[in-house]
């Protein structure tokens, strides 16, 4: 489905996009109707303001007269609110359906035609098999094949909609897998570090995130530098880690907490909801000792 902002920037081409596909659309008739939507809108998102601060003033109100004269407008614009609501609603319903018959703008290189006779041939691969019955589309393989269910996809998304199942689900999978692989073996970054940190400083809850200072192959592998740089009141443990796993000279959380000691920093430990079932380092270490090997997967 188009964006409403770029059909009213771009009537033009959706006309043009209507006449070289044959459709019976009206895209001015789609406009009216948007511009009747987004008048009633403005109308409904006023009324509801209104209403809400008028709600707020009365909760606020401690005269009684005032109340009552509060609360008998109320019920007068609330009904005013639901009338408008309910042209709304019946506006949207049909501005919905113009909507779903937009037709994308085909290339600027797409022969007029009257039919698929008047395509043009760009280029053939191979020699075409010849079939004895006539061959079905992509839609109906995958569903005489059971690898897709367009029935429910369209009631869950509408439109268009579809859900990959069995072979055709796994095959699916097997082609992201390839993607991930090849462009990761010419070294793309599937999300670097500042992207990572611009979407968590998004976060209301985040003030600052910094990224360590870890190079290729560093011995030091703690965050020591980042805690004397930052400084903070509290450093937070996820998962499993305990006090007991700082207090080893051989975990990795060591120096970490031999430092939070030096500088005054709080220590909280197994931080989340619930804690994290089980440690990574843990099951990397049973791992290298033979244990469930072949079953670790990252």
């Amino acid at each position: 489905m188009l964006d409403i902002k770029f059909i009213r920037e771009n009537k033009d081409l959706i006309a043009m996009a209507v006449q070289k596909k044959h459709l019976k659309f009206d895209v001015e008739e789609l406009l009216k109707l948007d511009d009747a939507r987004r008048a009633l809108l403005l109308i409904v998102e006023q009324k509801r303001f209104e209403h809400n601060q008028k709600s707020q003033h009365m909760s606020q109100t401690k005269i009684p007269e005032r109340r009552m004269l509060l609360l008998e407008e109320l019920r007068a614009e609330k009904a005013g609110l639901e009338e408008q609501e309910e042209k709304l609603k019946e506006i949207m319903v049909k501005w919905q359906a113009l909507m779903l018959h937009v037709p994308n703008v085909p290339d600027i290189s797409v022969p007029n035609g009257e039919s698929d006779q008047d395509n043009k041939e760009v280029r053939v691969w191979g020699t075409p098999k010849e079939f004895g019955t006539p061959p079905k589309n992509h839609s109906e393989l995958m569903e005489s094949c059971d690898l897709a269910d367009f029935i429910r996809g369209g009631d869950v998304a509408g439109f268009r909609g579809y859900f990959l199942k069995n072979e055709g689900a796994l095959l699916s999978l097997a082609l992201w897998q390839f993607t991930l692989e090849y462009f990761a073996k010419k070294g793309f970054t599937f999300m670097s570090e500042d992207d990572r940190k611009e979407i968590l400083e998004s976060l209301a809850s985040v003030d600052e995130v910094v990224l360590t200072e870890h190079i290729k192959d560093d011995p030091d592998r703690s965050i020591c530098r980042e805690l004397r740089k930052i400084h903070p009141d509290i450093f937070a443990n996820g998962g499993d880690r305990t006090p007991e796993d700082a207090q080893n000279k051989d975990s990795s959380l060591n120096p970490e907490a031999e430092l939070c000691r030096e500088l005054g920093i709080e220590t909280v430990w197994n931080v989340g909801k619930g804690g994290k079932i089980r440690s990574s380092t843990e099951l990397v270490a049973r791992f290298k000792k033979g244990e469930g090997q072949g079953k670790i997967g990252a």
